[in-house]
């Protein structure tokens, strides 16, 4: 196999344990799509490797223990943020030697580069994202062209300190725990399926810091406070598929720093608000006797493709069903 895309897992979440080299390195290659080479560090007793690998949409995040492992990972098509969570590792990228050490700092691997990994007793977390999603991400982030080798830009290690890379670290580690949660009880998809974009695009700004300095510069315009930027943003984009995590990387702040503060200001968080404005729009539309569109033309125009969720939604909120106000309306 040559370079690849990680096209496994396929679906879902799938976890494999093995006890020796040989056994590792099928199991490994087999998962991802690629050659992984997989030999022992040190006392053939103590090999151990544990790997849960959950696919994310194009990325894939993944959770491993090993113990006395020598790892290779083969020139991939596919960049890799790796952080310790436990113990320490050693490697080797492009001739030169490194080292990471829990808590305090990780590495990011380009493509097309062979990494040595020794992994005497260590636990990770490693996100790989194709360069072609990461590079398409972006061109969406800065509204610009990236350039036709993005990777000679590439961050390579970070310091846990820095804000960005903590938070890029603690939504990995916060992603992993709630998929494997939920995983047991038979809804790990609806996780799976609300976490992508978040972690797309902070390995994205990570990964480039063009893209973070772009976004940082177009932050500091003085106009109005980015909290009340964001709450304008999702009035105006309510009937668009808003993407949240996108609209806080474009105003300098995480996730997590977005929704506190608008729940601070406003009372909501951002989904909930956003969930207001299109009800809102739904019931002026309905409230016109001139519009002889119909109740499901609406939902879909007001930003809900699903009819029954509006309907729900809309009783709720106004005690009434749709089809209630429009009749009235139209009397």
């Amino acid at each position: 196999m040559g370079h690849s895309d990680l096209q496994k897992p396929a679906l879902g979440v799938a976890t494999i344990q093995a006890k020796s080299p040989e056994a590792a390195a099928e199991r490994l290659s087999a998962m991802f799509g690629q050659d992984l080479s997989v030999s022992l560090l040190g006392s053939k007793d103590a090999f151990r490797l544990r790997c849960t690998a959950v696919r994310l949409g194009k990325a894939v995040l993944v959770a491993t223990e090993t113990s006395e492992v020598f790892l290779r990972r083969p020139p991939s098509n596919a960049a890799l943020v790796f952080v310790p969570l436990k113990g320490a590792i050693s490697y080797k990228i492009a001739g030169e030697s490194h080292s990471l050490a829990a808590g305090r700092n990780g590495a990011i691997w380009p493509p097309f580069e062979t990494v040595d990994m020794q992994l005497p007793q260590v636990m990770s977390l490693s996100l790989h994202l194709p360069m072609s999603a990461a590079v398409a991400q972006a061109e969406r982030l800065t509204g610009l062209p990236f350039s036709a080798t993005p990777f000679k830009g590439m961050a390579t290690t970070f310091d846990l300190s820095d804000p960005l890379y903590a938070t890029l670290a603690r939504n990995m580690r916060l992603v992993m725990s709630e998929i494997l949660a939920l995983e047991a009880t038979g809804l790990g998809q609806l996780a799976r399926a609300g976490y992508d974009e978040t972690l797309q695009t902070l390995a994205t700004v990570a990964l480039f810091p063009a893209v973070a300095r772009k976004i940082s510069a177009a932050a500091r315009d003085t106009g109005r406070s980015p909290i009340r930027k964001a709450r304008d943003y999702i009035k105006a984009h309510a009937a668009e598929p808003v993407e949240l995590s996108r609209l806080a990387v474009s105003l300098g702040m995480s996730m997590r720093s977005l929704q506190d503060n608008f729940k601070k200001s406003y009372g909501c968080s951002p989904r909930d608000y956003l969930m207001e404005c299109r009800l809102e729009n739904a019931r002026d539309r309905l409230s016109l006797p001139s519009d002889s569109t119909s109740v499901i033309e609406i939902a879909m125009d007001c930003g809900f493709p699903d009819h029954g969720q509006f309907s729900s939604k809309y009783r709720a909120r106004y005690g009434e069903l749709p089809s209630q106000t429009l009749k009235r309306a139209r009397g």
